[in-house]
């Protein structure tokens, strides 16, 4: 990010390599059952859904695939954060767009261009974070109110439960030293919007692929009709927040969708959206010197060919075919076509949010992408309600055909313009 900083909003309020650790500790909360539920609820309301035209029963609708599935994470991880206001909506996610688009620009730009090129380009940004900041701020300013921190503290108390809360409980019990202040409203909506920037474009690129693998798999029909048999059977009917009428997943029915897992871990390893991962710079004054003598000066960059390695046939066989239960076969050990028969074993380490030397979807290590296990709620959430409400398929493909992926410097990204007609099925049960 060295050279697209220039494009980031509030560099200073940016997670020093200290911070890490904190910031981590923060994300990794975005899995408890009670934001499942709650993400739940906002994909009930995003406005992409509830559009009147996917609702017909009669009259199936075409959508541009990808640019719908950017915008439901745009809608909900906003929503999922504080609240859904059309106006905050909108400006989350305008500078989720703009600086995506700015950052390439500036990479494009020499050093010493930087400062002149960045007001110019990073002018949307700016005035998409304004808008943000002067609409959330009085959200902030309440919360952060001697009468609302009172409340929170009580035990019994229930306090709100989303991002920006998290943010404030963070700011309250922390020594800011020589760092900003971060219970200023303007470091606080800085944070949020970075953190939904980062999720917005991989959840909806995965989720288009995972769409389109599935759609164009030689035995689709009985790909499809497996997952959706796996989605009903999930449902939750234990937690008293849902009914089996309401068709609503909780935590715990999200984690035995096994089949949902292996779908979507190897759609992302077919069609791996990354290039090159496990990225590294080298920080070390003098460099470092490998053993078979290559040197690496400060500041370089090291990365990982993960799109080889996704497709090494020493590791995955047959590594150019999408196989949709790939990994619910290898761990039941068993060769052969998917027997669903045979029930799905717990294998914790061939999830979707696992991470391993064979598979960086996610990254791999102390720095794996923390917001892989909200990432991966929400798209279980939003493939078994399209599939059980919808029947689907690819528009202008003929049976078992893909529209490609492009290539976008390092960056492996689906079809723009790849459509699918949805029918609204008439039963789901």
């Amino acid at each position: 990010m060295r050279c697209g900083r220039p494009s980031a909003t509030y560099l200073e309020r940016i997670p020093t390599p200290g911070e890490k650790s904190s910031c981590l500790m923060q994300s990794s909360r975005l899995s408890p059952g009670r934001v499942i539920v709650y993400l739940w609820v906002c994909l009930s309301v995003s406005p992409c859904r509830s559009q009147a035209k996917l609702n017909s029963f009669s009259e199936p609708s075409e959508l541009f695939l990808c640019c719908h599935l950017i915008v439901v994470p745009s809608d909900l991880h906003p929503m999922s954060y504080v609240g859904r206001d059309e106006e905050y909506l909108q400006n989350a996610i305008g500078f989720a767009e703009d600086i995506a688009l700015s950052a390439t620009v500036l990479r494009l730009m020499p050093t010493w261009l930087l400062p002149v090129v960045a007001r110019i380009t990073t002018h949307s940004n700016r005035k998409h974070a304004r808008a943000y900041t002067d609409i959330l701020r009085s959200e902030v300013l309440h919360r952060q109110s001697s009468e609302q921190q009172q409340v929170a503290e009580k035990p019994g108390v229930i306090a709100k439960n989303d991002f920006l809360q998290w943010l404030l409980t963070r700011s309250i019990n922390r020594d800011y030293g020589q760092g900003p202040d971060e219970t200023d409203p303007e470091i606080i909506c800085a944070r949020l919007l970075h953190t939904n920037f980062a999720s917005v474009h991989t959840t909806g690129f995965i989720g288009t692929n995972a769409i389109l693998d599935i759609l164009a798999a030689p035995t689709s029909d009985q790909v499809i009709e497996t997952l959706r048999q796996e989605a009903l059977d999930t449902i939750d009917t234990e937690s008293g927040l849902e009914s089996k009428s309401s068709l609503s997943w909780s935590r715990a029915s999200l984690q035995k969708q096994h089949l949902f897992d292996s779908v979507l871990r190897e759609s992302a390893r077919k069609a791996s959206i990354i290039g090159v991962g496990v990225n590294h710079y080298v920080v070390a004054p003098e460099g470092i010197t490998t053993a078979d003598g290559i040197h690496l000066p400060q500041g370089c960059m090291l990365a990982t060919h993960s799109w080889g390695l996704h497709h090494d046939e020493d590791i995955y066989s047959d590594a150019r075919r999408f196989k949709a239960f790939r990994f619910a076969e290898m761990c039941k050990n068993s060769p052969g076509d998917f027997d669903d028969g045979n029930k799905f074993p717990d294998g914790g380490n061939l999830q979707f949010i696992a991470t391993s030397e064979r598979y960086l979807g996610f990254g791999h290590g102390r720095h794996a992408c923390p917001g892989r296990f909200f990432a991966s709620a929400e798209l279980k959430l939003l493939l078994a309600y399209l599939l059980v409400h919808y029947d689907l398929e690819i528009v202008g493909a003929k049976k078992g055909e893909r529209p490609p992926c492009f290539w976008a410097g390092p960056n492996h990204v689906p079809p723009m313009s790849a459509r699918v007609k949805a029918r609204r099925r008439r039963s789901v049960t």
